[in-house]
């Protein structure tokens, strides 16, 4: 199954208007994907949650990485303004909910893009980092691994970027964290 919650809107200030699209939440399959804004409130989906649980496996995304995350009307209203603050706050709010949804051995995975000219001098941070994210979460770091990707760069494709920076010509990563719920 899978499950549109947003629905976007550019606004003429340049700034993009995200509300929760209404109506039923489909019944769950063995496999429900359903993309949602955790910082948006939508307690339909909420309760939805709350019903459906205890869960297998959480997983956010490549979230804190699109400019258009932070020119949105309500994340300038909870005060969030970058790339940065946005990742981090979903995170907080992924592990609130993985440690009260998943069944105990369930797994939470968090997927992120970095780029590194040498990636396996940079496993040990990338692992320290994970374990302090998740202190005090009532989930026990399991594993790291990275993944060589690159960007799209085909018509209407969207290349992440960071303003500022200059990462042509360095090595592109997805990091996947496992963690279990003890």
């Amino acid at each position: 199954m899978a499950h549109q919650r947003l629905k976007s809107k550019r606004q003429l200030s340049g700034q993009f208007s995200i509300e929760v699209r209404k109506g039923r939440i489909p019944a769950p399959s063995e496999i429900s994907v359903i993309n949602a804004d955790m910082l948006l409130r939508d307690p339909q989906f909420e309760i939805w949650l709350e019903e459906q649980s205890p869960f297998d496996a959480v997983t956010m995304w490549f979230m804190g990485v699109h400019k258009a995350r932070s020119m949105t009307k309500i994340y300038n209203e909870i005060g969030i303004h970058s790339d940065r603050e946005n990742r981090e706050a979903l995170e907080r709010r992924q592990l609130e909910l993985a440690s009260r949804l998943l069944h105990t051995g369930g797994v939470l995975q968090l997927v992120n893009r970095v780029v590194s000219n040498d990636i396996d001098s940079y496993r040990d941070t990338l692992v320290q980092e994970a374990k302090t994210k998740l202190t005090g979460s009532g989930l026990k770091f399991s594993s790291l691994s990275t993944f060589q990707y690159e960007e799209p760069n085909n018509t209407g494709s969207i290349r992440v970027s960071t303003p500022g920076l200059d990462v042509m010509g360095i090595p592109t990563f997805a990091t996947s964290i496992l963690a279990l719920k003890a």
